[in-house]
């Protein structure tokens, strides 16, 4: 294996690694009918997920969320922190393609 080989393919791995332990989250507020306002939230550590409380604050600066002041009683059970599973595949792609594509271009340069 050449070194370009070897760098592209750790740094391939250290990312993969990096995006395991710090996936990204969405929060979504569920309301009667079961109709939900959703909004990703950020990548947070695993050990650490966002709160239902971050979720809350994040909707309301997104304007989501009715102003605080006129609601007297937030119900937090209506918001739901939650794994973003289509984020994080459409970064993995992300990640193979580009992965990919640089071992094409060292291969052909190695050719040469």
């Amino acid at each position: 294996m050449k070194r370009s080989t070897g760098i592209i393919l750790l740094t391939f791995f250290a990312v993969l690694v990096i995006m395991v332990l710090f996936p990204p989250y969405a929060v979504m507020k569920i309301e009667g009918n079961s109709t939900a306002k959703h909004d990703f939230v950020g990548y947070h550590p695993i050990w650490n997920p966002p709160t239902k409380i971050f979720a809350y604050e994040h909707l309301e600066k997104t304007s989501y969320v009715e102003d605080a002041s006129t609601s007297t009683k937030i119900e937090l059970s209506a918001y739901v922190v939650i794994f973003n599973k289509i984020r994080f595949i459409g970064n993995a792609i992300l990640l193979i393609i580009g992965t990919s594509v640089l071992l094409l271009i060292f291969k052909r340069k190695q050719k040469r």
